[in-house]
């Protein structure tokens, strides 16, 4: 039962409560509804769409407009933009990203999630109906984040990595801004690519002399970190920790492949590989894990082998290091199952 109609039905608000309560059902709730407006104790419901159906019409048309809008960007970009001049191409940029924030503000409102309930809530519910428009505001939000990093890109002429910094700092404010209005998983993955942005350019100012797999892999590193500290404090947590493990073992890969520096790779690689397993045992989420694995399986092989030249002595190696992890963990099984099936001690009994 939806609670769009608060003010002017009061059956359909009290049905609505009975089914947050788990009193009545979704379709127990409908029916006593239809019962009442039949037999003339409660007025009849006007013909319309369910407002829980529109709601999804608008989402599914909100969804497709955004994406047209950018793909018709990417079209202009793509053949037309050599024949603009740079008014041109800053109204069409600009004004696909004036139109998606208002649309996202149209959509999700100006009301700062963290006055919203922060549960499921039932389907058809006020708290269900808000977390729907807060994802859809979200997404228009992130796809204006990226409009707004490409404007300024345009109004600064772009030319090298170098110049990246503003377009990642527009990026960043405006996903930041629209996190602390609808806080969805697409704001975070938007302010995550506005800061790579920042750290691209970063790296590219380097001075010449550094090597730049290494100082890449570090400086992804350190951000992998950022983001794995800001899940903290952030609802999206698991989104975060995701793209902060994910670009960390990114960068040490790259790093381990550097001809002299293979260690810092290695080092790297270690660290980031233990991270994920650590937030695995403390969070039992099984993507850490996968993470962990995948990092297993890449940074080590890829830093011994270009540490050593003898491939079979690293794969050797490694092999034994594998094999001696597994029989540990099937001996901690067997030692776990043989002290749970071990019967009680009698408490009469002394040692």
């Amino acid at each position: 039962m939806s609670t769009d109609h608060r003010d002017t039905d009061p059956m359909r608000n009290a049905l609505a409560g009975l089914v947050r309560e788990g009193t009545l059902s979704e379709d127990q709730a409908r029916r006593v509804g239809d019962v009442l407006r039949r037999s003339g104790v409660a007025p009849a419901q006007p013909r319309d769409v369910p407002p829980e159906r529109r709601e999804r019409v608008v989402e599914v048309l909100s969804y497709l407009g955004g994406a047209l809008v950018i793909g018709a960007l990417i079209l202009i970009v793509g053949l037309a933009w050599s024949d603009l001049n740079r008014a041109g191409k800053l109204a069409i940029c600009g004004g696909a990203t004036v139109l998606l924030l208002v649309a996202a503000m149209a959509v999700g409102g100006l009301v700062r999630t963290a006055m919203r309930p922060t549960g499921r809530g039932e389907p058809g519910s006020a708290d269900s109906g808000n977390r729907q428009r807060d994802t859809l505001a979200a997404t228009l939000g992130a796809l204006g984040s990226g409009g707004a990093a490409f404007t300024v890109g345009v109004a600064i002429d772009v030319d090298g990595f170098r110049a990246l910094v503003l377009p990642g700092v527009a990026m960043v404010v405006v996903a930041a801004a629209s996190y602390v209005m609808w806080g969805r998983a697409p704001l975070v993955c938007a302010a995550f690519g506005g800061g790579l942005l920042i750290a691209i350019a970063l790296i590219d100012m380097r001075p010449q002399a550094w090597s730049a797999l290494v100082l890449t892999g570090i400086v992804l590193m350190a951000y992998g970190a950022l983001w794995i500290g800001l899940g903290r404090i952030l609802a999206e947590r698991d989104v975060a920790g995701v793209l902060g493990g994910a670009i960390g073992l990114i960068g040490a890969e790259l790093a381990s492949i550097e001809n002299d520096y293979a260690w810092v790779g290695l080092l790297l690689g270690l660290v980031g590989i233990a991270a994920m397993f650590a937030m695995f045992w403390t969070s039992r989420r099984w993507w850490y894990a996968v993470f962990g694995a995948a990092g297993a399986l890449v940074i080590p092989p890829t830093a011994l082998g270009v540490m050593f030249d003898n491939a079979l002595l690293v794969g050797v190696v490694l092999l034994l290091i594998g094999v001696g992890l597994i029989v540990g963990a099937v001996a901690t099984l067997r030692r776990r199952g043989r002290l749970s099936s071990r019967p009680p001690a009698d408490p009469g009994e002394s040692s």
